[in-house]
């Protein structure tokens, strides 16, 4: 549906999220025009306006340290992954022996903090 304007809808250059080639070659461009001293005065700059009220800012500094947040459809999506997961271990620790079970339970274990460690380190700092 077109309302008149050029490029209205669909598929456009420059469109969506930059390449991660681009960001970093954008944060090797604001590095190399930046010392410590400018990007410590930047990150004082933006935490004073988020404690000022600027939820802009706020949101820029929480999305820094934390990540962005879930969306509803990833929480049921991983929801409905952990429920056919539970059948599938309850079957599971039937036919296993209970030290089986527990070398499984350890693995996954170490398996989902390295996620979560993972997702904190890449969600960077401010």
């Amino acid at each position: 549906m077109s309302d008149g304007r050029k490029a209205n809808g669909g598929r456009r250059a420059g469109a969506g999220r930059k390449t991660k080639r681009d960001e970093e070659a954008i944060s090797a461009l604001f590095d190399a025009a930046c010392d410590e001293a400018a990007r410590e005065t930047i990150i004082r700059a933006v935490a004073a306006r988020a404690q000022a009220g600027d939820v802009q800012a706020a949101t820029f500094i929480f999305n820094r340290l934390y990540g962005t947040p879930v969306s509803g459809g990833e929480i049921r999506l991983r929801e409905a992954i952990e429920a056919e997961l539970g059948d599938f271990f309850k079957a599971m620790e039937k036919s296993l022996t209970p030290q089986s079970w527990r070398e499984v339970q350890t693995v996954f274990q170490m398996e989902s903090e390295g996620a979560a460690s993972t997702r904190t380190s890449q969600s960077g700092a401010v």
